[in-house]
């Protein structure tokens, strides 16, 4: 009867776990409309929600349904922010109402282009930015951003994720290097009991 050895399961058992504890990239896009005031300095949204009127890939748990015959969008919970001082600011966060959540944190504004309007054009808005995405269930993703508003008030709000940016950690490699070595390291061994026992 052939037995395995405690250490070569407790390797295994590592492995599983650690291919159990990666998740997926987050995907698709998510585009948010809201209420805000701005300025040269700051974006601010009154009120703090605004409405998911499109998402898709992973982020399409949160897209718009029909209900009752209108359609209805989650609430995104959103954050005002300085340009000056962005970088870290959750702009928004939204829940799907049971277990699901997420959220997309700037790192860098990339663009800011602003016009104070005049006699013949209103203010305009046009920010765009790179940042991260976070959502139940799925590893930590880099993305875009970009935000559009004018004096209407309204702001279109689009954020997409891009997977490519995000490499594979490097410890599932490292794990996976040490396990060949020790492996190698009980197959030696086993090849000198077998030896010895002959």
């Amino acid at each position: 009867m052939t037995r395995t050895s405690p250490w070569i399961a407790a390797v295994i058992l590592a492995f599983a776990s650690a291919i159990a504890a990666h998740a997926d990239p987050i995907t698709g896009t998510i585009s948010i409309s809201g209420n805000d005031t701005f300025d040269n300095t700051q974006i601010t949204f009154s009120p703090t929600t605004g409405t998911v009127y499109q998402a898709s890939g992973t982020l399409g748990v949160f897209a718009p349904s029909i209900s009752g015959g209108q359609l209805t969008g989650y609430l995104a919970n959103l954050q005002s922010f300085a340009f000056a001082s962005a970088p870290g600011t959750t702009v928004f966060t939204v829940h799907d109402h049971t277990v699901d959540t997420a959220s997309f944190t700037i790192t860098s504004l990339t663009s800011v282009v602003y016009g104070p309007g005049d006699a013949l054009s209103s203010p305009y808005l046009a920010i765009s930015g790179l940042g991260y995405f976070t959502e139940s269930g799925y590893d930590q993703t880099n993305g875009w951003f970009s935000l559009t508003s004018s004096t209407t008030g309204i702001t279109g709000f689009e954020l997409v994720s891009s997977v490519g940016a995000t490499p594979e950690p490097g410890s599932l490699l490292l794990l996976g290097t040490g396990m060949t070595g020790m492996v190698g390291g009980w197959l030696r061994r086993r090849r000198l009991m077998d030896q010895s026992t002959a």
